[in-house]
């Protein structure tokens, strides 16, 4: 039987190699080489600018290359840049509310794209200051957001979900802490001068506006107006553009009871990749033989590390397993929101009450954002040509933990990053400390805080920041028609903004900390610490307008309105700061300011 196999074996090897099948078999391997090296060397790097109908640049319209997984989005500029494999590629770009365009590749390396909008959003209506026109009617630059889409994100505030659904509009993030104001530029920004939009809530124009005090649930629609139009209608004021919110009201119908509840997880997506104790400890002893000479050998950190009596040498921390700082301080953060709505009413008179409250933990240690608003909306028709509506809202948002943007000396980010991974020889737990002992060794003339002192476990738990901020609006309108064509509108409103804010940094934080330089002078001369600030704006406003609407065969129409508007606002600030408050007392917390010395109280009051 072997002998068969060993013959049969031979014959076939003989028989393939000296066959054709052998040869196509090569050529076939040699053209697929061949193929993928020339495929490679084909790849099409493609960029572009995309545009609007008026010549506005998109952000966030998507390029994908078409029968692949592959796309990118368009920055704030508009620009693009993909690669592609071949000059028959065809390229699709997409956007909310625009026609999907395909476009092929053929022999350009820049392809610049127009984006159209859908015909059917030419007929919705645009709120535009002080009225309504259709989209095909507009002459100014006027965006709409997709208010539905927008909902479907579970975010805290609208603006998180605004970002990147209108071209030319930019949403950036200054500061990670929940419930923390976006920074939102429209077309462009100012290098010296503030940049924020005018915000107009249900026709009433604030300024500085706290953008938690608006549930997303209770936004009907939302327009940005990005031209010359918003500073004809709101001056001065709306040169950075003016954002304009109509809220949701009662609707004609039975009755109808909707509560909805969610639940979401946040965590960082990325993390810094960390020494680990082997090579944290490898670069100490480095340090140590760079500041070494042949007659001064340094041994600053080999003394902490090594200890070759013992059998502890470099090659001992491979098996360490030491901080990671970001594993202490991160965590998942877990948001719920939920939503009751009540609403109803005839073809004379409509009612709406909404609800909701909204907790959410941060993903840094002792973070978080917790919400409660309410608003009743109240329209009814008192006579044939008279209507009058009413609503009011409230809404306390309240804001806590740490600073993620704050710097060295205070700053659990950056701490966290550059606090030591492991423990010296005979030395502190770094995780049960509240200060790494070694810092001071190595800094002993020091004045001021050195980086990197406190645990940044122990900072992110001792730290106390605490902002309230308890937003009241009310409006009210009475609408009247006569003459057929004609309408007298009055409307007045009230706004009332009252923040406070609140820290004290105890002797566990940088801030507060009592520790000494070894030559026995303070590092911190305010010693334990705290503060109280406290911000009411308040707002009046009373507009009176008379508009006039009237159609003149099938294609005229005639639309005028005239009226004046009085707005008066009042700003008042007034705060005082605490220091050197004796550590029996610092277990009080913000409560213990009144043990301390209390430095130059701070007052301020505009009106305008």
């Amino acid at each position: 039987m072997r002998r068969l196999f060993q013959v049969v074996r031979t014959d076939f090897f003989s028989l393939l190699l000296t066959s054709a099948s052998l040869r196509k078999l090569f050529s076939v391997v040699v053209i697929l080489l061949l193929s993928f090296t020339v495929r490679a060397q084909k790849e099409i790097t493609i960029t572009g600018i995309v545009k609007d109908e008026k010549t506005i640049v998109m952000q966030g319209v998507t390029v994908s290359l078409k029968g692949t997984t592959k796309k990118v989005v368009t920055n704030a500029d508009g620009k693009y840049e993909i690669k592609v494999p071949n000059k028959q590629a065809i390229l699709v770009f997409t956007f909310v509310g625009y026609v999907d365009q395909e476009l092929g590749v053929g022999n350009k390396t820049i392809l610049d794209v127009t984006m159209k909008e859908e015909a059917g959003t030419l007929n919705e209506v645009v709120v535009i200051g002080y009225g309504q026109v259709k989209r095909k009617d507009l002459t100014g630059s006027v965006a709409k957001a997709n208010v539905e889409d927008m909902q479907k994100a579970n975010v805290s505030s609208f603006v998180d979900a605004l970002g990147g659904r209108i071209a030319g509009v930019v949403v950036t993030s200054n500061d990670g802490q929940p419930g923390a104001a976006p920074q939102i530029t429209i077309r462009g920004s100012s290098v010296t001068q503030d940049a924020s939009p005018l915000y107009v809530i249900d026709g009433f124009p604030i300024e500085n506006f706290d953008i938690n005090a608006i549930n997303p649930n209770d936004i009907e629609s939302l327009e940005i107006l990005k031209d010359a139009s918003s500073i004809a209608i709101y001056g001065a004021r709306g040169a950075n553009g003016v954002i304009l919110i109509t809220t949701k009201r009662g609707r004609s119908g039975p009755t109808r009871i909707s509560y909805n509840v969610s639940l979401a997880a946040q965590r960082d997506l990325r993390r810094m990749e960390m020494l680990s104790p082997y090579e944290f400890v490898k670069l100490q002893l480095e340090l140590d033989s760079i500041r070494s000479t042949p007659v001064n050998r340094i041994r600053l950190f080999t003394d902490r590390y090594i200890d070759e009596n013992k059998g502890i040498t470099l090659d001992s921390y491979r098996n360490v397993e030491g901080y990671d700082w970001q594993d202490l301080v991160l965590q998942t953060g877990l948001m719920q929101t939920h939503n009751l709505s009540i609403s109803g009413g005839n073809s004379d008179t409509r009612y709406s009450i909404t609800g909701n409250y909204l907790n959410q933990k941060g993903i840094i240690l002792n973070t978080g954002m917790r919400r409660y608003d309410g608003k009743i909306t109240l329209d009814t028709r008192i006579a044939k040509n008279v209507r009058l509506g009413v609503s009011a809202s409230f809404a306390n948002t309240e804001t806590f933990g740490t600073l993620p943007t704050a710097g060295n000396g205070g700053g659990v980010v950056a701490n966290m990053w550059g606090f030591r991974p492991v423990d010296v020889l005979n030395g502190q737990n770094l995780e049960a400390s509240t200060v790494d002992s070694t810092n001071l060794i190595d800094n002993p003339n020091t004045t001021l805080v050195p980086d990197n002192l406190v645990n940044p476990l122990q900072q992110a738990q001792n730290e106390y920041r605490k902002n309230i901020t308890a937003t009241a609006i009310v409006n009210a309108f009475v609408e009247y028609t006569f003459w057929k064509n004609f309408k007298l509108r009055i409307s007045g409103g009230f706004n009332s903004t009252t923040a406070r804010s609140e820290a004290f940094y105890n002797s566990k934080t940088s801030q507060g900390t009592l520790l000494r330089n070894l030559q026995g002078t303070p590092l911190n001369n305010n010693g334990i610490n705290g503060q109280i600030n406290n911000q009411i704006n308040s707002n009046y406003l009373n507009e009176n307008t008379i508009s006039y609407r009237n159609k003149f065969g099938t294609n005229h129409v005639l639309d005028a309105v005239a009226g004046f508007t009085y707005q008066y606002a009042r700003n008042t600030g007034y705060g005082f700061r605490t220091i050197n408050i004796p550590e029996a007392a610092e277990f009080l917390g913000i409560r213990s300011l009144n043990s301390g010395f209390a430095s130059t109280p701070v007052t301020a009051a505009t009106h305008s």
